[in-house]
């Protein structure tokens, strides 16, 4: 778990999984469900980590709606 509990939005199109971190918008594809859990953190990290070093303040989690049915899933890292 991170420190602050940020959503990752993932969606299956055709054998791919796309994964949104709304709060950051940032997104990227991945080959399964484990992957995209991985790679939704590792943004949300890296994002965190950029903000947090050009002295920005993080975005509030949730602070974008999700629309749950537009995703296959939506966890809270």
């Amino acid at each position: 778990m991170l420190d602050i509990p940020y959503a990752i939005a993932v969606k299956e199109v055709e054998g791919k999984f796309y994964v949104h971190v709304p709060d950051f918008d940032i997104a990227t594809q991945v080959d399964d469900m484990d992957q995209a859990i991985k790679m939704g953190r590792h943004m949300t990290q890296i994002m965190m980590a950029h903000y947090r070093e050009e002295g920005k303040n993080l975005p509030e989690p949730y602070s974008i709606d999700i629309k749950v049915g537009d995703y296959d899933a939506v966890f809270s890292i």
